[in-house]
């Protein structure tokens, strides 16, 4: 597993577990990369949490699009109101 990756998540999965790991470069004077020190760490929060943010996101969506959704057929019904007012 790479750990220095650009745009690496920080939540991984393999075989079907999630580990979080925290990984920082170890560099020499010339300022090159010689190693890498981290710590992975497998924890049912991090699952739940993903979980959790995952029904939350569908959640927001759906609302984001009712709410639209609503405004748009707001907008068509008050266009109704005044092009009939003008024909009046």
């Amino acid at each position: 597993m790479e750990v220095l990756e650009k745009g690496a998540p920080l939540v991984r999965r393999e075989n079907d577990n999630a580990y979080f790991g925290a990984f920082r470069a170890i560099r020499d004077k010339e300022g090159r990369i010689i190693g890498v020190q981290g710590i992975l760490s497998h924890n049912h929060l991090v699952e739940a949490t993903l979980g959790q943010i995952g029904d939350f996101t569908t959640i927001v969506v759906f609302l984001l699009v009712a709410v639209f959704t609503i405004i748009v057929w707001s907008y068509i019904r008050i266009q109704k109101v005044l092009i009939n007012g003008k024909q009046f």
